[in-house]
Parts: C-alpha cells; sequence; structure tokens
C-alpha cells in the first residue's frame, strides 16, 4: 500500500503542485488548496484499490500532518535552513515518513510493504520513479541550482522538455 500512497504524494506535490500553487502556499488559502489536492489525490486510490477505502481517515490524519510540515516549511525552514535545498529534502523526507508510520500503524507490515498486496503496487513503483525522474528531481535541481528562484518562471518549460 505504500507504493500507491507514495505515487499519489507525488503526483499532489509535484505534478499538480504549479509554481504560482507554490508562492500562495505562504498563505493559508494557497496551503489549504495544496492539501486539498494531496488528500483527493489519496482518495483517488479507493476506485483503484478498493482495501484503500478502509484508509480514509488514515488519508484524513496524513493531510493534516502534511498540512503542518508545509505550513512550518514556509513558515521556517525556508528562513532557518541553508541552502534551501535542504529544507526541500527534509520537507519530502517528513512525507514519506509520514506515510510510513501512518501506514505501518494501520496495517499488517506485509500489506504496507509488499508488491503481491495489491497488482497496483509494481506499477506504481515504476509511475513513483518516472514522477521523481521528470518532476521531482528537475524541481530539486531549481531549489539546489536557483534558491532565490529568480528563474523559476523557466521551470514549466523545461519540465515539458525533460
Amino acid at each position: 500500500m505504500f507504493y500507491l500512497f507514495l505515487l499519489a504524494h507525488l503526483v499532489a506535490d509535484f505534478m499538480l503542485q504549479p509554481l504560482w500553487l507554490v508562492r500562495r502556499k505562504r498563505g493559508w488559502d494557497g496551503l489549504l488548496i495544496h492539501v486539498g489536492i494531496v488528500l483527493l489525490c489519496m482518495l483517488a486510490l479507493i476506485p483503484l484499490e478498493p482495501t484503500a477505502r478502509a484508509l480514509w481517515p488514515t488519508m484524513l490524519a496524513i493531510s493534516v500532518v502534511h498540512l503542518a510540515a508545509d505550513r512550518w516549511k514556509v513558515r521556517y525552514a525556508d528562513r532557518l535552513l541553508r541552502p534551501p535545498f535542504v529544507a526541500f529534502v527534509l520537507d519530502q523526507v517528513i512525507h514519506a515518513a509520514t506515510l510510513i508510520v501512518a501506514l505501518s500503524l494501520v496495517l499488517p507490515t506485509e500489506q504496507v510493504w509488499s508488491l503481491h498486496a495489491s497488482p497496483l503496487a509494481q506499477p506504481a513503483i515504476y509511475a513513483a520513479c518516472y514522477l521523481v525522474a521528470a518532476f521531482a528531481a528537475p524541481i530539486g535541481l531549481i531549489v539546489a541550482l536557483d534558491p532565490t528562484f529568480q528563474h523559476a518562471s523557466l521551470a514549466a518549460a523545461a519540465r515539458l522538455r525533460s
């Protein structure tokens, strides 16, 4: 199940978070829009993996932690952690750890990690690898190489070419 939740996270945090939303997350409206997208991406797993239906309370809890982590990042981490790439990586580690802990609290270990627990587990891994290569890595490079985001408007065009 972890692989499906990771895929939902990557879609929400990278594919469905354009630059305007990244900037708007400094306010509550943008943050709530983003967390709503995170929750919707997890809820989208229910028709694909029926056993995910019972996990809706876990999905809500993950969304609340995502909200808290992103609020902390935009309020404090971007100023406290230098270079900004450190805050970017820490944010992703927190999100992945949240998925692991939340799913481990409500599911048996075999169901969290097994590739056989869901017929979609292996395709989810492939899709997650693609999203990391096509979206997360380029964004990470932009954060690392252009910490002031002077050239952030070029990111969308760069993603389309990759």
